[in-house]
């Protein structure tokens, strides 16, 4: 009687523990840019985890991830969009190019700076200084 009544016990808490368990679910998609272009590269994480993938070369990735969480999807030159799974399989995502000011970035030699945050002389050279007679280096057109 007390060996049913412990494997009856047993039971009973792993049924538990799978149903307090979060429902994981396989995720997959593909990733374009806004002209419909596939995206290589590109990071798909579960918000708030370590958990993620990346983008083939035809811009499909896939994941196993909480029915209820919310994946970020992220590259380079391209805004971060943030989409719920809600219990979704098949989630297919469109970045939008992200559009940087020229004007306010400055590139220096070992980086770039915000043309605010510079201190000194800055000097701008365009192409046709370069058709200006004999130069033989970009330093003496300064």
């Amino acid at each position: 009687m007390k060996s049913k009544l412990f494997y009856l016990t047993v039971l009973f808490i792993f049924g538990m523990t799978s149903l307090v368990k979060a429902q994981t679910i396989d995720v997959s998609g593909k990733v374009t840019a806004s002209g419909g272009e596939p995206l290589p590269g590109v990071t798909v994480v579960e918000q708030g985890t370590t958990n993620g993938a990346t983008t083939d070369a035809e811009g499909r990735y896939s994941i196993q991830a909480n029915e209820n969480a919310t994946l970020v999807f992220s590259f380079v030159g391209y805004n971060a969009q943030k989409v719920d799974i809600n219990g979704k399989s098949v989630i297919d995502v469109q970045l939008n190019e992200s559009v940087v000011n020229l004007e306010e970035v400055v590139a220096i030699g070992y980086g770039t700076q915000r043309k605010s945050d510079l201190t000194g002389s800055v000097t701008s050279i365009g192409t046709e200084s370069f058709n200006e007679g004999m130069i033989s280096s970009p330093e003496q057109l300064i």
